[in-house]
């Protein structure tokens, strides 16, 4: 795909100067932006609103309700032999 930017020239020497900085051309220096702006937008979930967040967070623990007698849940006891 080609693109066509209009860009002032102030913008076009600013890019020429941060593609100069990264040791690349324009072309290819944008060309890099475009697939970082593209990676982080598929890996990075959309943050939920936090009455949403809160919400289910409070549903989940409503999922687990106390066990009602004591449990021994200290470092030790996950290695204890139980034959």
């Amino acid at each position: 795909m080609n693109l066509e930017l209009n860009l002032s020239e102030q913008q076009q020497a600013a890019l020429a100067e941060l593609a100069q900085s990264a040791g690349t051309d324009v072309s290819h220096f944008v060309q890099e932006v475009i697939e970082k702006q593209l990676a982080n937008e598929v890996e990075t979930p959309p943050l939920l609103e936090q009455d949403v967040w809160q919400r289910r967070f409070e549903a989940l623990i409503a999922r687990h309700q106390p066990t009602g007698h004591p449990v021994d849940d200290s470092r030790e006891s996950i290695y204890s032999d139980r034959t």
